[in-house]
């Protein structure tokens, strides 16, 4: 519908004005602004706007269940190609296996959960551990703990460093202290603290706690969504502190079920961490509200099976670093291969 520029008239069919007889400039209808480039640019919408076809949907969603397929397969077969694995004796050690680290790895889930990932949490397990072993006192191991968790929580969330680079650097220093405090030695258990009940529902309580929190305030959501101060930035702020409060209390456990602290315990649970921020990135299907916590319990279960399973077969410790190495090299590659740029995209 147009009107006359001169007198204001809506202009006929043939769109002359029946005031001036005449074919004057139509004045078009009022349109809403443009409030963003891609209402006028479709093309530069959002990649998360595209919905994912053809190659694009099998890398972001088909091609990480490869890895995990792998996973889950050859740890239930190998597990349960001994005679006696599934008898309760079996379960019973499987699940005491799994039990003293799964603190370790929900407080990595839960570094997840706020976009990053702290590789010092093996080492720092390693090193409330040695320090419950030395003082018989669990407080002072995970207050320890926690100053090291609050430190690389400054180096990444208000220094800005890379998540992956800074708690390396960190882990890396931990290891170094606990070599030159035990000079390669194993520290024997003397004595057992009263809290040895009490820590891992500490840290699950704080676990589960800090995870509500992260809800409340759309820690989850993507870092350009996420507020750049206030109560969201405290939250990512605390996720490394809780992390670290719950590596302290698989240390102690650990300590707890062998009996004695050794400066190598936390060096291979590493590759867990590997495997759960590739699984948790490999594919859109993992990234739900509750994946990290249900990863987390999953990956400690199945990794585990894999250990136990190798066991059985009498193979050497350096061939299943080179296994389990594998499996998180598949899923980190994945997770790579599911943010790669598609030239699509680019056009």
């Amino acid at each position: 519908m147009s009107y006359c520029s001169k007198c204001g008239l809506e202009l006929n069919a043939s769109g002359t004005c029946p005031a001036c007889q005449q074919q004057p400039q139509p004045v078009p209808q009022y349109q809403a602004p443009v409030t963003a480039m891609s209402d006028a640019y479709p093309q530069f919408a959002a990649p998360s706007a595209i919905k994912p076809t053809g190659a694009r949907f099998f890398c972001e969603y088909i091609l990480g269940l490869i890895p995990a397929g792998i996973l889950v397969f050859t740890s239930v077969a190998l597990f349960f190609s001994h005679p006696n694995a599934s008898s309760v004796m079996g379960i019973q050690n499987l699940l005491s296996g799994i039990w003293m680290f799964l603190p370790l790895l929900l407080g990595a889930a839960l570094t997840i959960r706020a976009r990053g990932l702290d590789l010092s949490l093996a080492y720092m397990a390693a090193f409330a551990g040695i320090l419950f072993a030395s003082t018989g006192s669990a407080v002072i191991a995970i207050l320890v703990a926690l100053m090291f968790g609050a430190f690389n929580a400054a180096l990444v969330v208000y220094l800005k460093l890379p998540s992956l680079i800074a708690t390396l650097v960190v882990g890396q220093l931990i290891y170094g202290i606990n070599i030159i405090a035990t000079q390669s030695r194993v520290i024997p258990l003397e004595r057992i603290f009263e809290f040895k009940i009490v820590a891992p529902f500490a840290a699950l309580l704080l676990l589960a706690g800090t995870f509500v929190y992260n809800m409340l305030t759309g820690l989850g959501k993507p870092k350009e969504a996420r507020p750049k101060s206030g109560a969201g930035v405290l939250t990512e702020f605390f996720a490394y502190p809780a992390a670290a409060l719950c590596a302290a209390t698989a240390g102690i456990l650990s300590v707890m079920r062998m009996g004695a602290a050794t400066p190598f315990m936390g060096s291979g649970w590493i590759i867990y961490l590997f495997v759960i921020w590739g699984a948790l990135n490999a594919s859109k299907w993992f990234s739900g509200k509750y994946t990290p916590i249900i990863c987390a319990a999953l990956v400690g279960l199945f990794v585990r099976m894999l250990e136990q399973g190798l066991a059985f077969l009498a193979a050497p410790m350096e061939f299943q670093t080179v296994i389990q190495s594998t499996i998180a090299m598949l899923f980190i590659l994945a997770a790579g291969i599911a943010k790669w740029p598609f030239k699509k995209d680019s056009e």
